[in-house]
């Protein structure tokens, strides 16, 4: 090789440096930068006097960039560790929140429930049946959260469209209800025979002296009841077909919105047994007829008859999880 020959070759091993490190600088990949020294070997103008020189020198490899690398890892991590940070502080943040609640219970211990409510929000609700009537219903929605029964804090109640002997087929149904228990050996899932109602027997769980406190809820959807202020409006859709299922809705009159109703949760209420006010109050929630994939929570109260529900975007809270008990914070209006 000549002694121009190893100038040039000198040049072009030089400027293959100057752009290798220009591709660190800028954060260029690992990759990208082989591909360029790749690249800047078989265009450069030296000339290998054999095909072994030539094989060595496109086989060559240019300082990996370690430090490059070790940034973005570094960078990742601590990017994971102030996200796990800022969970741990919001979960710290509602466990303060919820400790200051007289009710103790909470959405996340309704875990047998689970199943049930996601069948009624991807409409296939189980059918069900009133054992002293024979008839058959579809479940609408389930109330849980302060239990009206000192004796078995642990149930929930489901509100139920029922056929009615008074009312044509085509017509709202009837919006019946009754309770639901978990598994006495299982309490973590559904004592299936109570998705039925019994007067008597061994799974009895008709509402008995609770009916005062739920009627007004069931009347309201059954005869398709409005807000005091009529800014929505309740009702029971009667879908069609061989898999239909009826689902509770209410409509907001302003934007013409359609909200379907899986749960409710009851923060507090007033026994029926007491004196004064009669109320119920916690938080609605529901799937957008538009976006049913996810659920959202709205504030309510229904005292002395009358369902109070804040309409407006900014009473509603999109939520993480169907039971999740960031639901329990903020039930008054």
């Amino acid at each position: 090789m000549t002694a121009g020959d190893e100038s040039r070759s000198r040049q072009s091993k030089a400027a293959h440096r100057r752009q290798h490190r220009r591709h660190v600088s800028e954060g260029a990949d690992v990759v990208d930068t082989y591909q360029a020294h790749a690249l800047a070997v078989a265009t450069s103008p030296a000339k290998a006097q054999s095909p072994a020189e030539e094989r060595a020198l496109l086989q060559s490899e240019p300082p990996s960039p370690p430090r490059l690398a070790t940034h973005r890892r570094v960078k990742s991590e601590a990017c994971l560790l102030e996200d796990q940070a800022r969970e741990a502080d919001r979960a710290a943040e509602l466990e303060r929140a919820l400790a200051q609640l007289p009710n103790p219970n909470r959405p996340s211990h309704y875990t047998w429930l689970q199943p049930l409510l996601t069948r009624i929000a991807k409409n296939d609700a189980p059918s069900v049946m009133d054992h002293a009537t024979q008839a058959k219903g579809t479940p609408l929605f389930v109330m849980a959260g302060a239990c009206p029964s000192v004796l078995a804090g642990m149930q929930a109640v489901v509100f139920t469209a029922m056929p009615s002997a008074k009312r044509l087929a085509a017509e709202q149904p009837v919006v019946d209800f009754w309770w639901l228990k978990p598994q006495a050996g299982d309490p973590k899932r559904l004592a299936e025979e109570t998705l039925h109602r019994h007067s008597t027997g061994a799974f009895k769980n008709d509402p008995g002296a609770s009916k005062k406190v739920y009627a007004p809820l069931a009347q309201l959807f059954s005869s398709a009841g409005t807000t005091s202020d009529g800014k929505l409006s309740f009702g029971v859709l009667m879908q069609h077909g061989a898999d239909a299922r009826a689902r509770a809705f209410i409509d907001d009159v302003a934007s013409g919105a359609r909200y379907l109703i899986c749960w409710v949760w009851l923060e507090d209420w007033s026994s029926p047994l007491s004196w004064g006010k009669k109320f119920m109050k916690g938080k609605l929630i529901y799937q957008k007829e538009a976006a049913p994939e996810y659920y959202y929570a709205r504030v309510f109260e229904f005292a002395d008859g009358l369902l109070l529900v804040p309409s407006g975007d900014d009473r509603e809270t999109t939520l993480d999880g169907v039971l999740h008990d960031a639901i329990k914070i903020g039930c008054n209006i």
